[in-house]
C-alpha cells in the first residue's frame, strides 16, 4: 500500500496574517453589545506581553483560549456558527497571497493538508468550505444543549497539544512530509516532518536535521514551495 503524504500546517501567522482570534472576538463584540467589551483590552494586553517577550507563545495561547471561552459562554451554537460565516467574508482578505494556491497545489501532489492551530475551530471549519483540508484541529470550546460553556476541550495553539495530535497521526502507511509554521509552538510539527517551511521568523531555532526553508516574502512563497516539494 502506498504511503500517504501529510502536510502539517499551522494557521495564524503561517496561512493567515496575524492572529485570527483577535479579529474574531472584535467582530463578536461589535455584533453583541450586551457582552463584556473589556475582553478586547484584556487580550490585547496579553498579545502585547507576548510581543515584548514577557510571556511565551504557549502561555499566550493558553490564557487567550480561556478568555475566549469565558466570553462566548452562554452563546448559542447556531449564533456563533452564523457569525463565523459572516466573519469569513471579511477575514479571507487576511490570508497570505499564497494560501489558497498552496492548498490547491498540495492536492495536485497528493499531499493531505492537516491544520493544527490555536485558531478557533469554528472559523477553520468555515474556511474548509473553500479550502479543502483533510483534517482540522483548532481551538474547540465545549457546548451543552446548544449553548457554549466555558470549558476548553482542546487547544492546539500550545506545543504540547500539537505534539499529542501529531503523535496520534503517526499511523501505518502515513508520514508527515512537510510542515508549515512560524512560532516555537510549531516545533512539534517541524520535528515530525521531513521538510520544514518556516514563515516570517528568522529567529526560530530548529534543532531538527530535516530540510529547512525560510520564507519571508508571501509573493514569492509559492515559487519556493514548488521547488522544495517538486
Amino acid at each position: 500500500m502506498m504511503e500517504e503524504k501529510l502536510a502539517l500546517i499551522d494557521w495564524d501567522g503561517t496561512m493567515r496574517k496575524n492572529f485570527t482570534i483577535i479579529d474574531w472576538i472584535e467582530f463578536l463584540v461589535k455584533n453583541n453589545k450586551n457582552k463584556n467589551i473589556n475582553i478586547l483590552k484584556t487580550i490585547n494586553t496579553y498579545f502585547l506581553e507576548y510581543k515584548n517577550k514577557i510571556i511565551t507563545h504557549d502561555k499566550l495561547a493558553e490564557i487567550v483560549a480561556i478568555e475566549y471561552a469565558n466570553y462566548i459562554c452562554g452563546m448559542k451554537e447556531k449564533y456563533i456558527e452564523d457569525m463565523a460565516h459572516k466573519f469569513l467574508l471579511k477575514d479571507k482578505f487576511n490570508l497570505f497571497a499564497y494560501t489558497t494556491e498552496l492548498f490547491e497545489y498540495l492536492a495536485t501532489k497528493n499531499i493531505k493538508p492537516i491544520i493544527i492551530s490555536g485558531c478557533p475551530l469554528i472559523i477553520l471549519n468555515s474556511y474548509n468550505n473553500f479550502i479543502k483540508v483533510d483534517s482540522i484541529f483548532g481551538l474547540n470550546i465545549a457546548t451543552e444543549n446548544g449553548y457554549y460553556t466555558n470549558k476548553v476541550l482542546i487547544n492546539p495553539g500550545m506545543s504540547k497539544v500539537k505534539e499529542t495530535i501529531v503523535n496520534k497521526l503517526n499511523l501505518v502507511n502515513k508520514k508527515a512530509y512537510v510542515a508549515f509554521g512560524n512560532s516555537t509552538s510549531d516545533i512539534p510539527l517541524f520535528n515530525n516532518s521531513m521538510i520544514n517551511i518556516v514563515i516570517n521568523n528568522n529567529q526560530l531555532s530548529l534543532h531538527s536535521q530535516n530540510k529547512q526553508v525560510l520564507i519571508n516574502n508571501e509573493n514569492t512563497a509559492m515559487n519556493i514551495i514548488k521547488k522544495v516539494l517538486s
